[in-house]
C-alpha cells in the first residue's frame, strides 16, 4: 500500500511538472495560432463516427457515470429488485 501512494504522487508530481511546462512554453511562444485551411469533405462521416465509437469504448468513463447516474430516475416495478 505505501509503495502504491508514493507511486501515485511521483505520477501526480510528473503530471503537474508536464502542464506547467505546457502552459509555460504556450506562453512564450510568439505569433497567432494557427489553424488548418482544410474543411472536411462529406464523405467524410464515416471515419469519424468510427474515431468516436472507438474512443468511447476506450474512455468508457461516460458510459459508467450513466449506469450509476440514470438507474436511480428508472421506474421499476415493486418486488423486482427485492431478495
Amino acid at each position: 500500500m505505501q509503495a502504491g501512494a508514493v507511486a501515485f504522487e511521483a505520477v501526480r508530481w510528473l503530471g503537474v511538472v508536464y502542464l506547467a511546462y505546457i502552459g509555460v512554453s504556450m506562453i512564450r511562444s510568439s505569433g497567432a495560432l494557427r489553424l488548418d485551411d482544410q474543411r472536411p469533405s462529406s464523405g467524410s462521416v464515416g471515419p469519424v463516427v468510427r474515431r468516436a465509437v472507438l474512443l468511447n469504448q476506450l474512455n468508457p468513463k461516460l458510459t459508467v457515470f450513466f449506469f450509476e447516474f440514470l438507474p436511480q430516475f428508472l421506474d421499476s416495478p415493486p418486488g423486482l429488485l427485492d431478495p
